[in-house]
C-alpha cells in the first residue's frame, strides 16, 4: 500500500506525506489487505487522493508494469507508465517494431 501511495502522490516511501495517507487509511478501513482487496475504490478515494484508489484498482486487476531484472539488478513494478513506455507505443496503440 505504502508504494501505491508513494508512486501517485510522488514522494518517496518513507516521507511523512505517504505516512499521513497511509495512517488516514488504515484508521478508517479495517486493515492493509482490506484495502487492497476489498475497500470500495470511491470510499479509498474520499479517505485519499483518486490517484491513490486509481492505484489501488490497477494493481486489483493486475493494469501494472513490470520492469524484470537482470544480472544481478532486481526487477522493478510500477503502477504507470513512464515516459519512456508511453513513446514505444505508437498513435494506433501497437508497439513499435524492430523492423
Amino acid at each position: 500500500l505504502v508504494e501505491i501511495i508513494s508512486e501517485a502522490i510522488g514522494s518517496p516511501v518513507a516521507s511523512p506525506k505517504v505516512a499521513i495517507h497511509y495512517e488516514k487509511l488504515i484508521a478508517n478501513c479495517q486493515s492493509e489487505f482490506h484495502i487492497l482487496m476489498d475497500e470500495d475504490i470511491k470510499k479509498i478515494a474520499s479517505l485519499s487522493t483518486p490517484q491513490i484508489a486509481d492505484g489501488v484498482g490497477k494493481v486489483r486487476s493486475g493494469d501494472i508494469v513490470i520492469d524484470p531484472g537482470y544480472d544481478g539488478v532486481f526487477g522493478v513494478v510500477r503502477i504507470w507508465k513512464s515516459e519512456k513506455d508511453k513513446e514505444l507505443v505508437s498513435s494506433t496503440g501497437e508497439q513499435i517494431g524492430i523492423f
